[in-house]
C-alpha cells in the first residue's frame, strides 16, 4: 500500500491530502495546487515532520507504514519562516531529519528550482536532491524521475535511497 499527503506551504500551511491512498488521489492540477506567496520552506519542514510523527506514533505498530519518504519539492528559497528562521531553523530541522532518519528509519528528498539543491538540502541534513528548472519541460522531467525514483525506492528491501541529480 502507499499513501501520501500532500502540503501546499508558503506564508501559509495547508493539506491538500491526508494520509490518502495512492488510488485516491486526484490529477494534481492548477484548481488543487496553486501557487502562491513567499516560502516558508524552514516552519513547513518542521511542522510536517513532527506532525508526520505524531500521526505515526498515535497508530498501532502494525499499521505504521514500513517506509516513511518525506519529500520537499519548492520552486524558491526560505525566505518567510517565522518560528524557524535560518540559521537557527536549518539546525533544528537537522535534528529532526538526523533523529527521523536514525531512529525510525525515514529518508528525506530535497527537489528545488533555479538553486543548489544539494547545498540547501544539506543545510537541513538532507543528502538526497534533485535539481530542476523552473519550466514546463523541467518540471514534466523531475515528476518523471521522480516517479521512477521512489518506485525503485519502494521495491528496495534494505530500505536505502541515494538521489542525486539535475534534470
Amino acid at each position: 500500500d502507499l499513501s501520501v499527503t500532500l502540503v501546499q506551504f508558503d506564508t501559509e500551511y495547508e493539506v491538500l491530502l491526508d494520509h490518502k491512498s495512492i488510488n485516491d488521489i486526484p490529477l494534481l492540477t492548477n484548481k488543487i495546487y496553486i501557487p502562491r506567496g513567499m516560502t516558508a520552506l524552514n516552519d513547513s519542514w518542521v511542522r510536517l515532520i513532527e506532525e508526520t510523527g505524531e500521526k505515526l506514533s498515535a497508530m498501532k505498530e502494525g499499521d505504521r507504514p514500513e517506509k516513511v519518504l518525506l519529500i520537499s519539492f519548492t520552486d524558491g528559497y526560505e525566505n518567510a519562516s517565522k518560528k524557524y528562521a535560518p540559521p537557527e531553523g536549518e539546525n533544528y530541522i537537522k535534528k529532526l531529519v538526523e533523529q527521523q532518519e536514525k531512529i525510525y528509519g525515514w529518508k528525506f528528498l530535497y527537489i528545488g528550482a533555479n538553486q543548489d539543491s544539494e547545498k540547501e538540502g544539506k543545510k537541513k541534513g538532507i543528502n538526497n536532491y534533485m535539481n530542476f528548472n523552473a519550466n514546463q519541460s523541467s518540471v514534466k522531467d523531475t515528476f518523471s524521475s521522480l516517479s521512477a525514483d521512489t518506485a525503485s525506492y519502494r521495491k528496495r528491501k534494505d530500505n536505502t535511497l541515494d538521489i542525486k541529480k539535475n534534470v
